[in-house]
């Protein structure tokens, strides 16, 4: 349900937080914030807006940091499929979506 109190910022803080944590490398903190942040910008700003596909972004980073490359590579196709949608094919971000495909692949 939409919270007047979120709407915009919808999953911001748990995504600034995660982000501090994938920095210094503490995945598994970082995973679990991003994981929340991904689902309350999906139910309040839907999966295509553009801080959701971010935090879905950086969620499959640090996943592919921690070897979980089945669920990474997932989300990675996932998000060049909706990027590419949303942005375009030739957007850096579409673009960025595709490389870390193949990183997830390669490793």
């Amino acid at each position: 349900m939409f919270s007047p109190h979120k709407g915009k910022n919808a999953g911001g803080k748990d995504y600034e937080l995660g982000k501090e944590y994938h920095w210094q490398q503490k995945y598994a903190e970082a995973e679990q914030l991003f994981r929340q942040s991904v689902q309350e910008r999906e139910e309040v700003l839907g999966t295509k807006h553009k801080d959701t596909l971010e935090s879905k972004y950086l969620l499959a980073v640090t996943l592919s940091n921690q070897q979980k490359n089945a669920e990474a590579e997932r989300l990675f196709r996932e998000l060049a499929q909706e990027r590419e949608e949303v942005l375009g094919a030739e957007h850096e971000d579409t673009l960025l979506s595709k490389f870390w495909i193949a990183v997830t692949l390669s490793d």
